[in-house]
């Protein structure tokens, strides 16, 4: 499971239209505890340490929540549903327990201290939880999710540091729980003193430490057979890595069977680093003590063989194989079948082949099929082999496509009521969805209609394996598409999909019609828009184009009802302009929206001069800021500077004089006249409680604190702002200048 991705997408209450922050401070709660050595051990208890653990914590990371109270007892019993947390209950109360799960009750603090014993964590995800870059993972990833904080603060809170020399042993004692086997003398395998091992492994850069950590742990859990052997040679991280950087083993050293089964742990191993800064030397040394691995001695080794020209043959599968077995390959291994392959695997099966050996040597060697064999010799250039004789004859079922555009593929999908899958050539599923699958140009893509969004996302095939991609459409109810698809049967009106570099250019065809990223009808919407600075208008001012007809959708189409000032506009054009950076957090300060209300107006005063006698207040704020900019800021700004350049010299520009001035008038009302396009409230109390709760899906719930005041945009919208970042733009640019001009 990836726990980074899990706790992203926490199941929560969304009855307030925003995601409920419990589970998400009871795992950070969990996570300090680990951190300051409270809790060690894979035993979380519900007691009065843990609570007020929890309260402290979201008082840190919530400081100002209105909405929710800070309750443990529920997400520590409702996070049973995530899949990694697992309750353990008190001898006698299984059935008390099992009656509280089946009712779905909501249990008492009492009830839950009474039936509850302890609650305990998925052994990989306690292994994060006792090193220092495990567990800020996890913290970043909550808190980016379900708080509020500015960038700062997470970066802050998201640090992690151990009180331990190194947790990780810990998590090593944790390993022989989980391997359930008998002590074993373990050998010393260090010619240096363990203090030395420990000192050399610490000067590895932490991210090498972890993966060597990692690595380690996941090869005792996967390799049943040879856990034993491994552990004996290797009883912790650090006399592995000592194995593979000082000592490494020699071919003859190890049982010949063993062998094969630690190079390939080395290879794995490889792979994870490349990735990594600063891990070549480690690398270096890995390839190493591989090389010794290949010296001269038996088969039961990676052989060695000399350079041999590759030669491309015809395999005739009818014909029994010209190629004899030489010797016996006795290389003793659990079952690859349906497993990726690796690109030490495919080194080996291309050295046997080439030494003479036969494909149904080599597949017993490897743990895999003879169809495996032939199929990836094939890939690798080394054999033509015909898939269809093998693959499919024992198949129940009409052999589906494997050519596209005239292009073999080695894969196939399968749609089914309640399962869609991914198979290989040799009919294995490796893949399975509940969204549907198709395949466009080579390419799988999953396709899922969900109650507010139809989503497309590409499906990546890696080294690992096949996994979910990132989102190539989006379609919300209120674009053209969704409400043209029929929910049970949209994957038979999908007739292509073109994927482009940039998302914005993606492009599906729906039943004889082409939709863009967004969902909406191409050729009515979606046209390229151009630049504000190259458009004029019969007056001589510049204004900004826009796509064909549009309008927006929701509320923001009357938007223009509800206006009192050209500062609505201008702070709606803020609030747009920020959602359009996709990394930009949904909540926006004050001062910061002021000064992008500034650098929106600066650029549209600039290009229509006609305009700047109705705006007195801020010409007179830009020109203040101009003077100020010659003498105290980094940049020179004039009339002609761009609004990055803008934003990014005022926004932390003491605000004094005509400044500050502008800043005051425009903020004064504007947050909370915006509002009632949705919320038809004349109390401002009223508005500001009725936005919290995002009352009739409003754009923002606003938080009009004395100090450092803000508002959070609605995430339901934050989406549509994205996706339709440039049209908003141009469209309330558009507004802000014929209001101007009416005024």
């Amino acid at each position: 499971m990836d726990y980074v991705e899990a706790f992203k997408n926490l199941k929560t209450n969304n009855k307030y239209s925003r995601k409920s922050p419990h589970k998400a401070v009871l795992l950070l709660t969990v996570i300090d505890l680990f951190e300051s050595s409270v809790l060690s051990d894979n035993i979380i208890r519900f007691d009065e340490t843990l609570r007020q653990a929890f309260v402290k914590m979201w008082n840190k990371v919530l400081p100002y929540e209105a909405t929710f109270f800070p309750e443990a007892h529920l997400p520590f019993w409702f996070m049973q549903s995530e899949g990694f947390w697992h309750i353990v209950p008190f001898r006698g109360k299984e059935d008390i327990l099992g009656i509280l799960r089946d009712s779905h009750v909501k249990p008492s603090e009492s009830k839950l201290r009474d039936c509850v014993n302890y609650a305990e964590l998925d052994e990989d995800l306690y292994f994060l939880m006792t090193i220092q870059s495990g567990r800020s993972a996890l913290k970043r990833a909550l808190l980016e999710t379900y708080t509020m904080l500015s960038a700062r603060t997470i970066e802050k809170l998201s640090s992690s540091s151990d009180n331990f020399v190194d947790n990780s042993e810990t998590a090593l004692n944790e390993y022989e729980r989980i391997l359930k086997s008998s002590t074993l003398d373990n050998k010393a395998t260090s010619q240096h003193s363990d203090k030395e091992v420990e000192r050399r492994f610490y000067e590895l850069p932490e991210d090498i430490q972890y993966i060597l950590n990692i690595e380690y742990y996941t090869f005792l859990k996967n390799n049943i057979n040879e856990r034993e052997i491994f552990k004996e040679i290797c009883p912790t991280v650090f006399d592995t890595y000592d194995r593979i950087a000082y000592n490494p083993i020699r071919q003859g050293e190890i049982d010949p069977s063993f062998s094969f089964t630690y190079e390939n742990f080395l290879a794995d191993l490889k792979i994870r680093l490349m990735s990594e800064e600063g891990a070549f030397d480690t690398i270096d040394k890995i390839n190493d003590a591989i090389g010794l691995l290949h010296e001269k001695g038996t088969i039961h080794s990676t052989p060695v063989i000399e350079e041999i020209e590759e030669e491309f043959v015809q395999f005739e599968p009818e014909s029994p194989s010209e190629k004899q077995d030489l010797r016996p390959l006795t290389l003793s291994l659990e079952s690859r079948k349906g497993k990726p392959w690796t690109e030490n695997e495919e080194e080996l099966i291309s050295l046997y082949y080439k030494q003479g050996y036969g494909f149904d040597a080599i597949a017993s060697a490897m743990g895999r099929t003879e169809v495996s064999i032939k199929s990836r010799l094939a890939s690798l250039g080394l054999i033509e082999y015909p898939y269809e004789i093998d693959t499919y004859e024992s198949l129940e079922k009409e052999k589906p496509s494997l050519v596209i555009e005239d292009k073999p593929i080695d894969f196939y999908v399968e749609n089914t009521s309640n399962r869609c899958s991914i198979f290989n050539r040799m009919g294995e599923r490796v893949y399975s969805t509940t969204g549907k699958l198709k395949i466009f140009h080579g390419k799988v893509y999953r396709f899922n209609y969900k109650e507010i969004c139809f989503t497309v996302k590409d499906i990546k095939r890696t080294a690992e394996g096949w996994d979910k991609g990132t989102k190539k459409l989006v379609a919300y109810g209120d674009s053209d598409l969704y409400p043209h698809l029929d929910k049970n049967n949209f994957i038979d009106q999908i007739e292509d999909f073109v994927e482009m570099e940039q998302m914005q250019f993606n492009k599906m065809s729906v039943d004889g019609k082409w939709y863009s990223f967004d969902g909406n009808c191409i050729g009515i919407n979606t046209s390229v828009v151009k630049s504000i600075k190259t458009e004029d208008d019969l007056d001589g001012d510049v204004v900004p184009r826009l796509s064909a007809n549009y309008v927006p959708k929701g509320k923001l189409k009357d938007f223009s009802e509800i206006v009192e000032s050209s500062y609505d506009y201008l702070w709606l054009l803020a609030i747009i302009d920020f959602m359009g950076e996709k990394k930009h957090s949904s909540s926006l300060n004050y001062d910061e929206l002021a000064c992008m209300m500034i650098a929106n107006a600066w650029e549209l005063l600039a290009h229509n001069p006609s305009l700047k006698d109705k705006e007195t207040t801020l010409v007179d704020c830009i020109e203040f800021l101009i003077n100020e900019s010659k003498e105290y800021m980094d940049v020179d700004l004039d009339w002609n500077s761009l609004k990055e350049d803008i934003y990014g010299a005022i926004k932390d520009y003491p605000m004094a004089g005509p400044f500050e001035d502008a800043v005051d008038e425009m903020l004064e009302t504007v947050p909370y006249n915006t509002l009632k396009a949705w919320i038809k409230e004349d109390d401002e109390r009223d508005i500001v409680l009725f936005s919290t709760e995002y009352k009739n899906s409003c754009l923002y719930a606003l938080h009009p604190r004395k100090i450092d005041p803000y508002i959070e945009i609605n995430p339901n919208w934050r989406k549509k702002l994205f996706f339709e970042h440039i049209d908003l733009m141009n469209y309330f640019q558009t507004k802000y200048i014929e209001y101007i001009k009416s005024v």
